[in-house]
């Protein structure tokens, strides 16, 4: 029963990773600590495993079909991967209670932000972007961190980073996360992995589960709407603000 749980528990976080460019952190750690009682850093770790796989199952029909914005990407994954190791060996120095509460403030802003109405919102837009570069480089570095940190792959800041203040359409951002979470997760894991703190015969089943996810979380991803997306978007930010808050207090 466990096996199956924890392959539901993969399907579920790879569809909804794949269509958000989220990864499947933001599911994958609340399961792994509330209902298969792992220690925060053995789910943590666990999840950047899982969001390893997220990634490279759905990066592939995304970068295929020219949604996913390559330069972009990796010029934000630069910095972002520095963060993520700098995440992963802070990891065991600050408090969680800390980390948890921060967190859950941020989204909630991000959440807001992302549910407003918009005058002009594009499923894929032309225009001039990125905008705000340099912004852009400095949060990204601060998703790195809490990728290694929480387990989340990051993509719960980039997408908002990349769509609200660097001017890229949410579906385009949305697709170009899902493979930069990917690379950011394997920097923080590998660290989590030095220290024991990978649960394999859990990440196996999950990741059987997750690659199936990723195929229905792409498959979607082409015919949602733009304003379900941003909904959809803001209301799993909302969920993990509660969910990290909670643990906070």
């Amino acid at each position: 029963m466990q096996i199956i749980l924890l392959v539901v528990s993969g399907f579920l976080s790879g569809a909804i990773g794949a269509l958000m460019g989220l990864g499947g952190g933001i599911i994958l750690v609340p399961i792994l600590t509330l209902i298969f009682d792992l220690p925060v850093s053995e789910a943590v770790g666990t999840s950047l495993l899982g969001v390893v796989a997220v990634s490279t199952a759905a990066a592939v029909d995304y970068l295929k079909t020219g949604r996913a914005e390559l330069e972009l990407g990796m010029t934000l994954e630069t910095i972002t991967v520095a963060g993520a190791l700098t995440g992963g060996f802070l990891s065991g120095l600050i408090p969680y209670q800390i980390i948890y509460l921060l967190f859950g403030a941020v989204l909630i802003y991000a959440a807001y932000s992302m549910a407003r109405p918009r005058k002009k919102d594009t499923e894929t837009g032309a225009g001039k972007y990125p905008k705000n570069e340099s912004v852009g480089m400095g949060l990204s570095f601060l998703a790195g961190n809490v990728s290694s940190l929480l387990g989340v792959g990051g993509g719960v800041i980039k997408v908002p980073v990349m769509n609200l203040i660097m001017g890229v359409p949410l579906k385009i951002a949305t697709a170009t996360s899902n493979y930069m979470v990917g690379i950011t997760a394997a920097s923080g894991a590998v660290i989590y992995l030095l220290r024991g703190d990978i649960d394999l015969n859990k990440a196996s089943a999950i990741i059987i589960g997750i690659f199936a996810g990723s195929r229905l979380g792409v498959f979607f991803s082409y015919r949602i709407n733009i304003l379900v997306l941003r909904l959809l978007f803001a209301a799993v930010m909302l969920f993990t603000a509660f969910k990290m808050i909670m643990k906070g207090l």
